[in-house]
């Protein structure tokens, strides 16, 4: 038996980022208003990070395994990169969206119209 469809192909991270990749390690949501550290280059979306921050001024990088304690509001920059990243992502997913909606539209007219033959 053939189990071709069970392969996975496995991309570099320069061909093609996860979305996993793409969601901010606070929110666990794609990243909305993306920040990226100065210090350590992680990215967070802004209101993640500000909530961090909160009242203390700085916080520890909220990434697994990141040596970077000292995270302020003026050390993150603006990550033009990773919100074009995300917006290529969310229209990516509204196109599948929209494909599957198209082709289920479609089997339900080809059913309705072998109906109508009965």
């Amino acid at each position: 038996d053939d189990d071709d469809d069970d392969d996975i192909e496995m991309l570099p991270p320069t061909q093609g980022a996860t979305s996993q990749s793409l969601k901010c390690p606070i929110t666990g949501m794609y990243f909305q208003d993306p920040v990226k550290s100065k210090t350590c280059g992680h990215t967070y979306s802004l209101a993640g990070i500000q909530q961090c921050i909160g009242m203390g001024h700085s916080t520890r990088c909220p990434v697994p395994g990141c040596s970077n304690t000292q995270v302020t509001m003026d050390n993150v920059e603006k990550d033009l990169e990773m919100e074009f990243r995300v917006k290529q992502q969310l229209r990516r997913e509204e196109r599948e969206k929209n494909q599957r909606q198209s082709q289920f539209a479609d089997e339900e007219d080809d059913f309705e119209e072998a109906e109508a033959v009965l």
